[in-house]
């Protein structure tokens, strides 16, 4: 929660820096590896980096921030069930309510179109990062890992953000569409994005398509790869990504006791 700058206006010596010699700017800090500028008094954890190994624009990282308080809490339970010690589990819970109050006041900001939404990133400047990325944890993924209920208004359209031409990572084509990110770059669909839309859906047309195109661009490999050229399915990133196919595992499952009925449909 280290901000960049004292109360004094000094600068705070960050336990954390990051930088090495590349030709993507994605992959080093701005600052001489400070990143950038933070506010002072969000109550929000700063990450320099993203689940996609990008480096953040703003470091106040929202799905972050969102997993965290929601596994924190959790936490904060089964100490206090074990028997607490100097009241870890009371201030597990108060720091994982204050990070949900802090994802509150600076996380949600206005969209003009959409209405409440979640940034995906914000420095309590007052600028924010309005995207998102397949990598979980992501703002689509929010009520996979538990932080929300999928029928939450400002969730919801947040949603509607993301998988539309306004998410400058939602890649739309033939082969697939699904959110992608900055690490393989425009045009680059992720299988991951689309499974976590499953995972995340009650609606029985949006699974069974998401379900076919997962299935459909595997270029007749059988497993499913980083990304995805939306255009080309012979276009891919990574044969075999492990980390989709474990998570395509998991939504089978979760679809054979929500809607066994879409699994038999599809694999008739």
């Amino acid at each position: 929660m280290t901000p960049t700058y004292a109360a004094n206006g000094s600068i705070n010596v960050s336990p954390y820096s990051f930088t090495r010699l590349t030709d993507r700017a994605s992959e080093t800090l701005e600052n001489n590896g400070l990143g950038n500028p933070v506010q002072n008094g969000t109550g929000l954890i700063r990450s320099a980096f993203r689940p996609s190994d990008d480096a953040t624009i703003f470091q106040h990282f929202i799905p972050a921030n969102m997993m965290f308080s929601r596994y924190l809490d959790s936490a904060s339970n089964i100490v206090a069930a074990i028997g607490d010690q100097h009241g870890l589990a009371r201030r597990m819970s108060e720091l994982a309510a204050s990070l949900r109050s802090a994802i509150s006041t600076f996380g949600i900001v206005d969209s003009a179109e959409f209405g409440q939404v979640y940034a995906y990133e914000v420095d309590g400047y007052g600028s924010r990062n309005i995207m998102d990325d397949a990598n979980i944890p992501s703002l689509l993924a929010a009520p996979f890992y538990g932080y929300l209920d999928m029928n939450d208004p400002i969730y919801r359209n947040t949603r509607t953000l993301l998988l539309s031409y306004n998410n400058p990572y939602y890649m739309r084509g033939p082969v697939i569409s699904a959110v992608g990110g900055p690490h393989d770059g425009p045009g680059y669909a992720w299988p991951m994005a689309a499974i976590v839309r499953i995972l995340t859906s009650d609606d029985d047309v949006e699974i069974t398509e998401q379900l076919k195109e997962i299935v459909s661009s595997t270029d007749g490999l059988g497993l499913s790869h980083e990304s995805i050229n939306a255009f080309n399915v012979s276009d891919w990133t990574r044969q075999w990504f492990s980390w989709a196919n474990g998570l395509f595992g998991q939504m089978i499952l979760d679809l054979e006791d929500r809607k066994p009925y879409i699994l038999k449909q599809s694999f008739q």
